[in-house]
């Protein structure tokens, strides 16, 4: 071979080489391209997570290698931060298993990943296997309650009948009636059995019907308990069902043993346990301008006017809505930033306009937590607004208004961040709200005011002409606290 081939030879495969190296490049460029994604699963519907061995994240495509992780479980949430390849279709599973390996909770969703932005993919998880489960109506609650337990079957097909018994494991718990589902009514009637612990069955109308749909699923009854004066600031109670028997369209025995049983669990505790503060509007005769926390983190407050009088908790402070206001001083536990409830008591008398409640924040630099009323000028009644954030704010209100003229216990339950997590309760009843000003993704904007109760600072807002009693701040998400004192009928 002439040196002059050799050379070209030479040159055409150093030629190859880089053009071989630049296509690799090219390619692991385009395929090698990653996001950052938050996956999140909600674990408000699983009644017992302690009865979960572990939680697996499994991100899977054609185009790509399947990626498994194990999912922490964060303040009630299971989460994880994974680096996913860029492209269409990524299908998200997670699965919740026993100590046995059996997926017991599943849950997926299908979502294409972008380099571009930040992601988050929430993932609601729904069980798989034949199962009866507890699940509260509010995870905390607080002593001397009556809380209820809702009991729900999920892939159990072709039930007619269920006979069960709810036992618990504290002595400071009293079982006090079951009532038969809305669902159910006229399909299906509630039976108390003579057991102890309490029995109940719940039983088809028509011998040969259902109680199911044809997936299996039915939210059979609630069951009621009241909770006693508990021993410790904080217990909790376990509750737990026992299936009796389970009937078929066809009046044959189900096989129990076939059938998971989750138990729940619920929290007793004290009134002031969970608050940042907690302010009973009692009276000091000594000093009547006094405000006094009882939470035990000493945030007493100074009344500017106001009233007292008898409330629905002992005594109450009213409100002009001239001047009237009560105070307290800044301090850091009044500065939240992950959770917040807010709670109290509340008499609006008949006037039209707004009012400011409780207000922590301004309007200039905005609210790290702020609650105000509207009354309408046709009829009265009064709608509720939380604010947060800074300006423009981000509002979440109530959909439908109350009465006015009467004494209401309202509760605000908010996750910073997550939008779907705000939650009122309006005497006891879980009540519909919705964003009317931003979309709750704000972050709450921490400050140095002093937190104002019946005005916002400087009377910004409006003042609250009207009474309120047992006014509770908490940075934990209580979604329930002290709400009822009469057993549901």
């Amino acid at each position: 071979m002439s040196r002059k081939s050799l050379s070209y030879i030479i040159l055409w495969m150093l030629t190859m080489l880089l053009l071989t190296g630049c296509s690799e490049k090219v390619v692991n460029d385009r395929n090698d391209r990653e996001a950052q994604i938050h996956v999140s699963a909600d674990l408000a519907d699983i009644g017992d997570v302690k009865q979960l061995d572990r939680f697996i994240l499994t991100i899977s495509a054609r185009d790509m290698k399947t990626i498994g992780v194990r999912l922490d479980l964060v303040r009630g949430y299971l989460e994880a931060t994974v680096k996913v390849p860029v492209g269409p279709q990524r299908r998200f599973v997670v699965e919740a298993l026993d100590v046995n390996g059996t997926v017991i909770y599943r849950g997926e969703t299908v979502s294409d990943v972008d380099a571009a932005k930040e992601m988050v993919i929430e993932i609601s998880l729904f069980p798989v296997v034949p199962l009866l489960k507890l699940s509260p109506l509010y995870p905390s609650v607080p002593e001397n309650f009556y809380f209820g337990l809702s009991l729900k079957a999920y892939n159990i097909v072709n039930l007619n009948t269920i006979g069960f018994q709810i036992y618990d494991d504290q002595p400071y718990l009293t079982s006090a009636s079951g009532q038969l589902d809305n669902s159910l009514s006229g399909i299906a009637t509630l039976t108390i059995l003579d057991l102890y612990p309490p029995g109940f069955s719940v039983s088809a109308t028509d011998p040969s019907g259902l109680i199911v749909d044809d997936s299996g699923y039915v939210t059979l009854a609630t069951i009621y308990y009241l909770s006693d004066t508990v021993i410790n600031e904080v217990d909790t109670a376990r509750c737990f069902i026992d299936p009796i028997s389970l009937t078929d369209a066809a009046g044959n025995q189900m096989p129990i043993p076939e059938i998971v049983v989750e138990s729940s669990h619920v929290e007793i505790y004290k009134p002031a346990y969970y608050a940042v503060g907690y302010w009973p509007m009692e009276v000091d005769t000594i000093i009547p301008d006094a405000i006094y926390d009882i939470s035990g983190n000493e945030l007493h407050g100074t009344a500017f006017g106001t009233s007292y009088d008898i409330g629905p908790r002992g005594t109450a402070r009213y409100f002009d809505g001239i001047d009237d206001y009560i105070e307290i001083p800044d301090d850091a536990l009044l500065d939240i930033a992950d959770e917040i409830t807010i709670a109290f008591w509340i008499l609006i008398d008949a006037q039209t306009g707004t009012g400011a409640i409780i207000s922590k924040g301004d309007s200039d630099r905005g609210f790290n937590y702020h609650m105000d009323f509207t009354t309408s000028a046709v009829s009265a009644d009064v709608t509720f607004s939380f604010v947060f954030g800074p300006p423009p704010v981000h509002t979440y209100q109530t959909t439908a208004p109350i009465n006015n003229n009467e004494w209401h216990h309202v509760t605000l339950a908010f996750k910073y961040g997550r939008p779907s997590s705000a939650q009122w309760l309006i005497d006891g009843q879980a009540v519909d709200g919705f964003w009317s000003g931003g979309d709750g993704t704000a972050r709450p904007i921490e400050n140095d005011n002093a937190l104002q109760v019946g005005r916002g600072v400087d009377g910004t807002g409006g003042y609250l002409f009207g009474g309120l009693d047992e006014v509770l701040i908490s940075d934990v998400y209580l979604y329930d606290p002290r709400i009822k004192t009469a057993q549901p009928q």
